[in-house]
């Protein structure tokens, strides 16, 4: 059953567990080929970016207006900016486990002095 976006996104907001699978089926392409456009180098990050993506739709769906974008558009949106969360996450951890590996050398260079 095809629907538009403005009737998608109303059974979305009604809890309809049945217009998320429709949005897997209509829009998961798009959600997996933004994640992956910012989390190439990133794979283990990619399923739980998507299934955020997923989440954020579900949860968000009143903030959805027909009349300002496509729902195309806005979950690609929402695509987007999950996964440059993502991705500064990532950075972040990566830089706090090097500041941890050049403290814990520092420490063993003193040590030794």
């Amino acid at each position: 059953m095809a629907s538009t976006d403005k009737e998608l996104a109303a059974r979305i907001a009604a809890g309809e567990e049945r217009a998320m699978e429709e949005v897997v089926e209509l829009y998961g392409g798009l959600i997996k080929a933004v994640v992956h456009k910012h989390l190439a180098a990133f794979e283990a990050y990619q399923e739980d970016c998507i299934n955020d993506v997923l989440f954020a739709v579900w949860k968000n769906i009143r903030h959805y207006n027909p009349s300002k974008n496509s729902l195309k558009n806005w979950i690609g949106a929402i695509s987007k900016y999950k996964s440059i969360d993502y991705k500064r996450k990532y950075y972040m951890e990566l830089d706090r486990k090097e500041a941890d590996e050049t403290v814990a050398a520092d420490g063993r260079v003193e040590d030794r002095l």
